[in-house]
């Protein structure tokens, strides 16, 4: 992310990276550079990249544009360029999230609250404030625990050796690749709430494992939680010190799936989960398939201004 008009000019930010996706089913790799401005020239929100073949390395299609407009990709066999994907006139898929009252203090859009709210509204005082609070309340939880006690996150899991994607945390938990759709929805509810309105089912063998031996924090909302979860600015990160305080909460019964009104909800998400697939094509290379540009006006968000900030943006 960097941060653009700081010394003079309109304050803006923008999204600079690199990102690799390859698959495996049609032997093809994606090397898209979502490009930054430069100093002297550029424009905003512009990518470049080619699809090219994982084994040889030979570039099959050039691909250009910008990631909040119309992209293109080019056949470089043929020479011939059509649009691809065209995402002002695309319907964006909000994110939905649970209501900051039902989240856990430390979960990030909670914990940032304040500071957000505050950004929000041109608030820079309040912001950086809160912010700092929070960063030194951190630094003082790190030196108090002199970097002798290891971290044990609630959800995650160290990566087996020899992890063949090289990974350093894995969700502790297990989907089975093989179950029904619906079995594996309910496999995937039962690690954390993540539906408005959903409390904490009962927990997946590895975590009822692990919570026996450190017992850490809980969503469960049904109980009254120790003092230290019901404030902001307790810890940030959950290492296990308040076991013992917390005990009483570990040892209750979890409460159903859902309230009332989340089983609509968990229906809906796995209508969802029905549609998807992925299908590689009969025996071939790759062939994309150009977007059709619909009528209507590109989505803009209320607050922006210029051709350069008209993109698809989700909000909670």
């Amino acid at each position: 992310m960097y941060a653009r008009g700081i010394l003079f000019g309109k304050m803006k930010y923008e999204l600079g990276d690199h990102a690799i996706v390859r698959c495996p089913e049609t032997g093809l790799d994606a090397d898209i550079e979502f490009k930054v401005k430069g100093w002297m020239g550029g424009t905003y929100n512009a990518i470049g990249g080619f699809i090219k073949d994982s084994k040889s390395g030979k570039h099959l299609f050039e691909l250009s544009g910008f990631w909040h407009g119309e992209m293109f990709i080019k056949d470089l066999a043929t020479g011939k360029k059509e649009l691809l994907f065209d995402a002002t006139h695309a319907k964006p898929s909000m994110v939905k999230a649970r209501p900051i009252s039902e989240q856990s203090p430390r979960e990030s859009q909670r914990l940032w609250d304040t500071t957000t709210r505050a950004i929000k509204k041109a608030d820079q005082k309040t912001a950086t404030d809160e912010k700092t609070r929070i960063e030194d309340e951190q630094r003082a939880e790190a030196a108090e625990r002199g970097g002798e006690e290891n971290w044990k996150p609630v959800l995650f899991k160290a990566a087996p050796p020899g992890d063949e994607e090289q990974l350093d945390w894995i969700i502790n938990a297990r989907v089975d690749d093989n179950a029904p759709p619906e079995k594996q929805l309910q496999q995937i509810l039962a690690i954390a709430p993540i539906l408005p309105g959903q409390s904490m089912q009962q927990q997946q063998p590895q975590q009822q494992q692990q919570q026996q031996r450190a017992p850490s924090d809980t969503y469960n909302t049904s109980q009254q939680q120790p003092a230290q979860y019901q404030h902001p600015r307790g810890d940030m990160i959950n290492y296990g010190q308040h076991d013992s305080a917390s005990s009483a909460v570990y040892s209750q019964p979890y409460q159903q799936p859902m309230r009332q009104g989340g089983a609509a909800a968990s229906n809906d998400l796995a209508t969802s989960m029905d549609g998807m697939s992925l299908r590689g094509g009969a025996g071939g290379a790759y062939q994309p398939q150009p977007t059709q540009r619909r009528q209507g006006q590109p989505l803009v968000r209320h607050n922006s201004h210029g051709a350069e900030e008209t993109f698809v943006d989700a909000e909670t």
